[in-house]
This record gives C-alpha cells, sequence and structure tokens, in this order.
C-alpha cells in the first residue's frame, strides 16, 4: 500500500462509518381519561421529524379534537375524530412537533419512523 493509500484508508473508514450511522427513533404518546382523573386535554413531548425523510406520523382515537403543533408556533394539522381512530403522515418538515387532543376518553401517539 502506498504511503497516500495509508492515509487515505482511516479517512474514508471514518467517512463510511460516520454517514451509516442510524437516525434516532423517537415517539411519545398522552392519553385523556373522563373517570376517574377528569383529564380532558393532554399534549404528547415533541418529536423532531426523520431526518433522511423529514416526516412524521401521528395517530389519534376516536372521539377526539386535535392539533398538531411545531414547536415554534404553527399547527401543521387538526381535526376532529369520529368513531374511528385517525392517523396521517405529514412530510416536508424539518423541525419537532407534538399533538395536543382533547376529549373525554381519547388519546394521540406521535413518531418518527
Amino acid at each position: 500500500m502506498t504511503t497516500i493509500g495509508k492515509t487515505l484508508a482511516p479517512l474514508v473508514l471514518a467517512a463510511t462509518l460516520c454517514s451509516a450511522a442510524p437516525a434516532f427513533a423517537y415517539s411519545s404518546f398522552c392519553f385523556t381519561d373522563a373517570f376517574p382523573a377528569f383529564i380532558f386535554d393532554c399534549p404528547t413531548n415533541a418529536v423532531p421529524a426523520n431526518d433522511p425523510g423529514h416526516f412524521v406520523h401521528y395517530e389519534i382515537g376516536a372521539y377526539g379534537n386535535y392539533n398538531v403543533h411545531d414547536v415554534n408556533g404553527p399547527i401543521v394539522a387538526f381535526g376532529i375524530t369520529g368513531a374511528y381512530n385517525a392517523s396521517a403522515t405529514i412530510f416536508g418538515l424539518y423541525s419537532a412537533y407534538y399533538v395536543t387532543v382533547s376529549g373525554p376518553a381519547t388519546w394521540a401517539y406521535i413518531n418518527n419512523t
């Protein structure tokens, strides 16, 4: 191996290991409970958007009013679920996001996987 090859080999290996590092998976869950706790609103924790795909996925339980918030302020999705759960994936995101849900007995889940 030449001197240049000996010098470049560790750099190529380091670059390969750094570029192949996995993205971190995050998720958060919250639920409301009409009885006995009387919790009618809940926010999930903030979840960063998926790094290579730039998306978050959320699911909402039945009979819930929900908002998906950017941590910088804007609401990026909102809705009301009926008798069935709702789920969606939002693409084109680069920040962190959380869901607030309200209702007598519902739940919210958000992840970046």
